[in-house]
């Protein structure tokens, strides 16, 4: 039998060759605020600022690389994408993060510049057929999970679709966990016919 994986949720996976060790110094020196909602020794922490990346020009030019061959594979017709933000994560040993997507963008990612074993982010399936389903799995994998874990390691950008629901896992590694994420949009005509949209960009 052949199994064919209509309609498939896509990550890409990137393993880049730079300087990890240095941007993990300069996100050690960044200031950060809370985004605990009930829980503040549990949640993970942000940066102040939603620039992060104009820190690193040569990883910034790796990510843009890396995203035009994100949108190549999906065989997307556009030429011009930006980050239209980018801002750091720190986890502290435990603390973790709640299921979220990003809006207003069109891509996601994050990028990991040291892990440790435990450093862990899941994925959300986008619809869920597992109310039903779930009990009569024998074990799960792509076809029948309702969220999907995967390890991190140094190095690792992950792109993916914003409207894609993730979280950090709880950080059961004895140090503080540093990433980079951030948001991509398209700019010019996107859609045809009565949904075409101009989008354009603005300096922030």
């Amino acid at each position: 039998m052949t199994m064919i994986a209509m309609f498939p949720t896509t990550i890409g996976e990137f393993d880049l060759k730079i300087d990890n060790n240095k941007i993990l110094d300069k996100l050690k020196k960044i200031k950060y605020k809370d985004t605990y909602v009930n829980n503040k020794e549990a949640s993970a922490l942000i940066s102040n600022e939603y620039n992060v990346l104009k820190y690193f020009p040569s990883l910034k030019k790796e990510i843009l690389k890396k995203i035009y061959e994100y949108s190549s594979e999906h065989k997307y017709m556009n030429e011009k994408y930006k980050i239209q933000c980018s801002w750091s994560t720190r986890t502290k040993p435990k603390a973790f993060s709640q299921f979220h997507s990003h809006s207003h963008s069109f891509f996601s990612g994050v990028y990991y510049p040291v892990a440790k074993r435990g450093f862990n982010i899941s994925f959300q399936k986008p619809y869920d057929d597992t109310i039903f389903w779930d009990k009569y799995v024998q074990s799960h994998n792509y076809f029948n999970c309702s969220q999907f874990t995967l390890p991190v390691r140094d190095n690792l950008l992950l792109i993916f679709h914003s409207y894609l629901k993730h979280r950090i896992e709880s950080n059961e590694a004895f140090e503080d966990r540093y990433s980079i994420a951030f948001n991509v949009t398209p700019k010019g005509l996107i859609g045809y016919d009565d949904k075409l949209i101009n989008i354009s960009w603005s300096k922030i």
